[in-house]
């Protein structure tokens, strides 16, 4: 399966659903260049190279766009020192991972000649830019003046982090990752501050680890089953559930924190424990498919209702997401509501209850029929691996507004299709996309559809 774990599915609507869709806005020193015509130029004038690898849907790479390169001194440098490239990383493919491209933004600077100097991963200000920047003239990378930094901020979960980053970057992995784990195991001791980070922009950070440093899910694991330890001695804390409900998710092994669950609770644990739990139950029961547990509760209707309402509300676009605490407040409970929704209609469909789902799809097309909202549906459908013809049809019309092309919704449609034995349909829509587009990334996540269905 190539779609990312839909638990996290709240960080990602930030991006597509909630988030106003912005165009990539260049300022002045960029240039319209190939990278081969960026490197003549740089070898010619003797400048540096630099890119900004970016996505469509990132929200730190639009804050960049806002705050960042339009500064009158970081275009002056990027116009005197540099050939200054974006270059949208789903886009151009090849160029992505020639240079190893798994965060947005990548901030590269290159040597004239085209091979790598240094590199910064995620948002920087305007004076931090140039901090990097003049390091870069002096010789200087981001690695050097970070060692040197750790002396003084041993103990700062945020310095370490953004260290463990820039090892990543550089492909430094077994350092990364025993830096990124000391921000997992002591960040909170050392910064209170530091918990929400950890719990959201870590998380994201050893994710990504994990796809290319194997190790990483071991290490996962290990803390994983330190906090299942715990909780079944009794010596366990909230701080203990939550780390292993979250860190589950990310080894792809919730059904192991249920059982935990149910073994507590059939042992008679603490208030504070199964409050702990309560939080986390609907996930984790959607994650096991134990649907019926997840319908059977007295408060699914009045749950919904909420939601529905929350779903309502919109967020007046993006600078208002990145700026405003209320906005981010709308936005993140309007994700949550999605989450709640799809979560429920999987439910629905996963026993049976046709009738039930239909009902609440309704409902839920009555606040916003979007593609989002349709693809979502047609997927937590293809989760319960129930999929019928009416979620076909939720793809199709999710198709519709990008004349077909959307990958995500193909990526969807096919695989409900495989589901209901329709495979040679599917293999042939495959096969058909990937004729008509020039996006790499849209052929890459087909061809695995097509291994995935046993067709080449």
């Amino acid at each position: 399966m190539n779609k990312l774990n839909r638990t996290f599915v709240g960080l990602a609507l930030l991006g597509t659903m909630l988030v106003t869709a912005q165009l990539h806005a260049s300022g002045g020193a960029f240039q319209s260049l190939s990278f081969n015509d960026a490197v003549a130029k740089a070898t010619e004038a003797k400048k540096f190279i630099f890119i900004d690898f970016y996505t469509t849907w990132c929200g730190p790479c639009k804050m960049m766009d806002r705050d960042t390169f339009p500064d009158a001194n970081v275009q002056k440098w990027l116009s005197e020192k540099a050939v200054a490239l974006q270059i949208d990383a789903e886009r151009d493919i090849a160029l992505a991972d020639r240079f190893r491209i798994d965060s947005y933004p990548t901030l590269l600077f290159l040597n004239p000649d085209g091979s790598e100097f240094d590199r910064i991963s995620g948002y920087v200000t305007p004076d931090e830019f140039l901090k990097f920047a003049h390091g870069v003239e002096k010789g200087e990378t981001s690695i050097d003046r970070m060692r040197k930094e750790m002396g003084d901020h041993a103990n700062d979960p945020l310095v370490r982090m953004q260290f463990a980053s820039a090892l990543a970057g550089r492909g430094e992995f077994a350092e990364s990752l025993k830096e990124f784990l000391w921000c997992f195991d002591h960040g909170v001791e050392n910064s209170s501050d530091f918990a929400d980070i950890r719990n959201s922009y870590l998380i994201m950070e050893l994710m990504n680890l994990s796809r290319v440093h194997p190790p990483t899910i071991k290490a996962l694991a290990d803390r994983a089953g330190a906090a299942e330890s715990l909780l079944r001695t009794g010596k366990g804390t909230k701080t203990d559930v939550d780390d292993l409900v979250l860190l589950n998710q990310l080894i792809d092994e919730p059904t192991r924190t249920i059982a935990v669950y149910d073994a507590l609770m059939a042992g008679g644990a603490s208030d504070d424990i199964v409050a702990a739990f309560e939080p986390h139950l609907f996930n984790m029961r959607i994650a096991a498919k134990r649907y019926a547990d997840v319908v059977a509760s007295k408060e699914v209707d009045k749950d919904i209702d909420q939601r529905l309402k929350d779903l309502a509300q919109k967020p007046s676009g993006i600078s208002a997401v990145f700026t405003s605490n209320d906005s981010q407040q709308l936005a993140i409970r309007r994700a949550e509501a999605f989450e709640r929704l799809m979560g429920y209609y999987q439910a629905f469909v996963g026993v049976g209850d046709s009738a039930r789902a239909a009902q609440l799809a309704d409902k839920v097309l009555a606040v916003d029929k979007n593609p989002d909202i349709l693809n979502g549906l047609a997927w937590s459908a293809y989760l319960s691996g129930k999929a019928t013809q009416v979620n076909v049809d939720q793809a199709e019309e999710a198709l519709k507004p990008s004349n077909g092309v959307s990958v995500d919704v193909l990526d969807t449609l096919v695989r409900v299709l495989d589901q209901m034995g329709r495979t040679d349909e599917a293999i042939r829509r495959c096969k058909t996309a990937i004729a008509k587009t020039d996006d790499e990334m849209a052929k890459r996540i087909l061809r695995e559809c097509l291994k995935d269905f046993g067709a080449s």
